[in-house]
C-alpha cells in the first residue's frame, strides 16, 4: 500500500461528492409525479453515477497502489462516451419517453416513483459498471489477501453489503419484488469499509514509523559515536556523509567534505592502478579491503585501514558505497619499531652464529696447520696430504657459508616461465631419494594436473628440497616423508583468507596450487612454530644445514612468487608445510 503518500484522499474526496450528487438525484426522483419531471433527475442519477464509477477505480487503484492502470483507464473511456452524450445531445438518445409507475411500502408508507426506459447506451453503461464492479472486488479481495485480518475485515465487510446492494437492485429491476434501490447504500458501505482499513492501516504505519525512528535514531547514536571513520560516497566518489570520527581523523569538518570528492585525501602514495582496481571490485558487488596513505587537512601523513562495500538501492543497482575506516599510524610506527628490534636481534643471532662457524673453521684450519708443521720437521708426508685435506673441506664449508649468505641478501635473477608442477615433483623423485637414508622413506603423490604456474623451476626445486631435508632431519634418519600436490579447496578458503587478506568469498581466493611435505618426525612446539622463518633459527641443537633454509622457502614462495606459506605442527606426530602458488592466468 502507498499510504503515507496519502495521493488516495483526492479521488476519495471526487468520491464523497459523487455519491452525495447521486443521493440528491435519487430522493428528487422519488419526489417528482410525472414522467417530465423525473427526467433531470434521471440524468443526475446518471451522471453521478458515471463520476462516482471513475472515481471509485481512481481511489481503489491507489488505496492498494496498483501499478498498471489500463482496465482503469478503459471503464472510464465507455463510461465518459454515454456521459458526453447525456451532457450535450438530447435525452431521447438515452431514455425512450416512455415511463413505467413503480411502486413500493416501506413501514405502511406507500413510495410511488416513475422510471423512465432507457436504450442501449445507457444498457451498455450499465453492463460495464457490473464489470467494473467486479474488478474492483477481486481487487480488493487480493489487497484483503496481502495484508492482515485487522486490516481486511472492514473491506471484506464492505463488499458483501455492496454484493447484497446489487443483489437487491437486480431482484427489483426484474420485478421480483418492489423495494429501494440500494445501489448508493451498498457503494457507501463498501467505501466505509475501504476508509477503515484505511485508518487501522495508518495506525499500523505510524506505529511502524514510530519503530522505525527510534530504529534510526539508535543506529544513528551508533555511527556518531564510532571510533571508526565512517564516509558514504556516491559510484563517482562524490562524499555524501561523514561521521565525527572522519572528522576527528583528517581534520576537515562534514561542510568542507560533503559534496566534495573523496580524492581530496589523496597523498599521492598510490597509483592510478591501485585507485582502479579498488573501484573495479566495488562497482563489481564485490567489497574492497586494503591501507591508504592519505593526507590531513594540515598536510600531515597517516595511515588508515578501510573496508569498502558497495550500497544497492532496491532494484538491486548499487548506487553508492560506504567505507569503514581505522587509523593505523601508531600500529604501524610499533611494528617498524618491534621489527627493528627484532632485526637487530637477528643480526645479533647471525653476527654470533657466523662468528662461531667461522671460529670452528679456523681452528680446523688453525690446529691442522700446526699439525702439518709438525709432521713436516718428521718428514712424515702420508700424514701431511691428511692434515691438508681437512683444511680444504674446513674451507668448502666455509664457501657454503658464504654463499647461502650471497644468496639470501642478494638473490640471483630469477628465470621465470609456466610449469606443471606435477611434472616438477616426479622428475625430482631420484635426486630426493638419493638424499636420504634408507630407513626413510619418501612418497610422492601427485594427480595429472595441467594448471600450470608461473614460477622460477630451480627455486622451487631448491624449497622443496630444503623442505625434505628438514623433514629428514626431524625424522632423525627414521621415518616417512610425503610429498603431494592438489588444488585448493574451499576448506582452505580460511587459510588462504588469514594469510593473504582476501574474504573467503572472493572469487580468486581457491585459485592456488598447494604442495605438501607432510614428514612423521618430532613435531615443532607452538613456541618454535612462529619463528621457524626467521633467519639462522633453528631447533636442533646439532642441525646438519642451520641458519638459512626455511627463510629461503619464505622469501622465495611469498617475495618471489606472490604465493603463501602455511605450517601445522602437532609435537611427537609430525610436521605439515603447504606452498600455495597462484595459478598461472591462461592468457
Amino acid at each position: 500500500m502507498r499510504l503515507r503518500d496519502r495521493k488516495y484522499l483526492i479521488p476519495f474526496a471526487l468520491l464523497c461528492f459523487a455519491i452525495t450528487a447521486y443521493d440528491i438525484s435519487s430522493a428528487g426522483l422519488y419526489a417528482v409525479g410525472d414522467v417530465c419531471a423525473s427526467i433531470p433527475w434521471l440524468k443526475g442519477q446518471y451522471i453521478s453515477s458515471i463520476l462516482f464509477g471513475v472515481f471509485l477505480l481512481w481511489f481503489v487503484s491507489d488505496f492498494i497502489g496498483r501499478t498498471s492502470r489500463k482496465w482503469d483507464y478503459a471503464f472510464s473511456a465507455v463510461w465518459l462516451v454515454p456521459l458526453v452524450v447525456v451532457i450535450f445531445l438530447p435525452q431521447d438518445y438515452v431514455w425512450t419517453g416512455e415511463a413505467a409507475i413503480k411502486d413500493f411500502s416501506f413501514f405502511g408508507i406507500k413510495f410511488v416513483y416513475y422510471e423512465s426506459a432507457t436504450r442501449p447506451l445507457a444498457t451498455i453503461r450499465e453492463f460495464v459498471g457490473v464489470v467494473a464492479v467486479g474488478y474492483v472486488i477481486i481487487s480488493l479481495i487480493r489487497f484483503s489477501r496481502q495484508v492482515g485480518r485487522r486490516e481486511s475485515g472492514p473491506v471484506l465487510v464492505g463488499i458483501f453489503l455492496f454484493c447484497v446492494a446489487v443483489l437487491n437492485d437486480a431482484l427489483i429491476a426484474v420485478g421480483t419484488y418492489h423495494s429501494f434501490y440500494l445501489m448508493e447504500w451498498g457503494f457507501m458501505a463498501l467505501v466505509f469499509g475501504v476508509t477503515n482499513s484505511i485508518s487501522i492501516s495508518h495506525s499500523q504505519v505510524r506505529m511502524d514509523l514510530d519503530a522505525a525512528e527510534v530504529q534510526r535514531r539508535r543506529l544513528a547514536g551508533a555511527v556518531n559515536d564510532a571510533g571508526e571513520s565512517i564516509m558514504i560516497t556516491d559510484m563517482n566518489g562524490v562524499i555524501q556523509y561523514i561521521n565525527p570520527a572522519f572528522e576527528r581523523m583528517t581534520g576537515y569538518a562534514a561542510g568542507e567534505c560533503v559534496g566534495q570528492k573523496a580524492s581530496m585525501l589523496k597523498s599521492g602514495k598510490h597509483d592510478a592502478m591501485f585507485y582502479k582496481d579498488m573501484w573495479e571490485r566495488i562497482k563489481s558487488g564485490r567489497t574492497w579491503q586494503g591501507t591508504f596513505m592519505n593526507r590531513r587537512k594540515d598536510g600531515g601523513l597517516f595511515e588508515e585501514e578501510a573496508t569498502i562495500s558497495p550500497i544497492y538501492d532496491e532494484r538491486g543497482k548499487i548506487v553508492s558505497c560506504v567505507a569503514v575506516k581505522r587509523d593505523v599510524t601508531k600500529e604501524r610506527h610499533m611494528e617498524k619499531q618491534i621489527l627493528r628490534s627484532q632485526n637487530m636481534s637477528a643480526i645479533g643471532q647471525f653476527t654470533h652464529l657466523v662468528a662461531h662457524d667461522f671460529n670452528n673453521a679456523l681452528a680446523v684450519i688453525l690446529g691442522t696447520a700446526d699439525m702439518i708443521q709438525v709432521a713436516s720437521e718428521k718428514g712424515k708426508c702420508e700424514q701431511m696430504r691428511d692434515f691438508a685435506l681437512q683444511i680444504k673441506e674446513a674451507g668448502r664449508g666455509i664457501a657454503k657459508l658464504n654463499g647461502a649468505l650471497i644468496a639470501f641478501s642478494n638473490p640471483a635473477k630469477l628465470q621465470m616461465r609456466k610449469l606443471r608442477l606435477d611434472r616438477l615433483l616426479i622428475g625430482m623423485e631420484d635426486l630426493l631419494k638419493h638424499s636420504l637414508s634408507r630407513n626413510v622413506s619418501l612418497v610422492i603423490d601427485v594427480s595429472q594436473d595441467h594448471e600450470r604456474v608461473l614460477a622460477d623451476q630451480s627455486r622451487i626445486e631448491q624449497s622443496v628440497m630444503q623442505l625434505v631435508q628438514n623433514a629428514a632431519e626431524a625424522l632423525n634418519d627414521r621415518g616417512a616423508i610425503t610429498i603431494s600436490l592438489r588444488k585448493a579447496m574451499h576448506a582452505d578458503a580460511a587459510v588462504i583468507s588469514r594469510h593473504s587478506g582476501l574474504n573467503e568469498d572472493d572469487p580468486d581466493i581457491l585459485k592456488f596450487l598447494i604442495i605438501t611435505v607432510r614428514d612423521t618426525g618430532s613435531g615443532i612446539s607452538e613456541d618454535a612454530i612462529t619463528r621457524i622463518f626467521d633467519p639462522f633459527f633453528t631447533t636442533k641443537t646439532k642441525a646438519r644445514h642451520p641458519g638459512l633454509g626455511l627463510s629461503n622457502v619464505w622469501q622465495t614462495i611469498t617475495d618471489e612468487h606472490g604465493g603463501l606459506v602455511h605450517v601445522e605442527s602437532v609435537p611427537g606426530q609430525g610436521t605439515v608445510f603447504e606452498l600455495f602458488l597462484p595459478i598461472a592466468a591462461e592468457s
